[in-house]
């Protein structure tokens, strides 16, 4: 547990705990009161204090110092060994005699829980040229023009199949080392009709008859 730096109980107290008693100013027991704990606590960390220094005050890790029940790292050397042999976890349990569980965690921390991660992909192979113009990529599209409205806004699908007024070739190079250039230029033209629109076909939406009044 992370304590904040000036908690009364942190080790900032701990060391006005320790500097209260060295000096003489109080007991064991009145700044145990002062401090709201047991004066078994006070002497704990004087006892620390004065086998470690000031290192002694800080939080030790509370994990034990001996695990009897651990994995020998025998045990754990043929784990690794079988699954590089791409075996999976029940396959070493049933042979090794461990609970399937032991198996994962174990494959956990050596980084092996995923059969994928015993082939790591190969490394991306990337091309590379000194000088711009050496590799050249050229994209080529053909786009049609417009050359008048069509029938969403007249409202005539008829009068809108002859919008198209040709092709136009889009064409787009790029070089490693250089900024992308792009080119537009007409492939072919198709002749525009003699008539414009001339607006809504009559009777369509939008047409208003010229006799008709208020």
């Amino acid at each position: 547990m992370k304590l904040h730096a000036n908690a009364p109980h942190g080790p900032k107290g701990r060391a006005e705990m320790v500097r209260r008693v060295l000096r003489g100013a109080a007991t064991a027991g009145e700044v145990a009161e002062d401090f709201g704990v047991s004066e078994r606590t006070v002497r704990k960390w004087l006892a620390r204090y004065r086998a470690e220094g000031r290192q002694g005050l800080e939080d030790r890790s509370s994990r034990p110092h001996r695990l009897p029940t651990a994995t020998p790292p025998a045990i754990i050397g043929r784990i690794e060994g079988l699954r590089r042999q791409r075996w999976t976890g029940i396959r070493i349990a049933g042979k090794l005699g461990l609970g399937r569980s032991t198996v994962h965690r174990i494959l956990t921390r050596l980084g092996l829980e995923r059969l994928r991660k015993l082939s790591p992909p190969p490394p991306v192979q990337r091309y590379e040229r000194d000088t711009p113009g050496e590799l050249l990529h050229l994209d080529t599209k053909k786009l049609g023009r417009i050359g008048r409205v069509g029938h969403r806004i007249t409202g005539d699908r008829g009068r809108a199949r002859g919008a198209l007024a040709g092709n136009t070739s889009m064409s787009v190079s790029m070089t490693p080392r250089g900024p992308p250039t792009s080119r537009s230029c007409p492939t072919s033209e198709m002749p525009r009709p003699a008539a414009s629109w001339a607006g809504p076909p009559r009777g369509g939406p939008g047409w208003v008859s010229a006799s008709s009044g208020s």
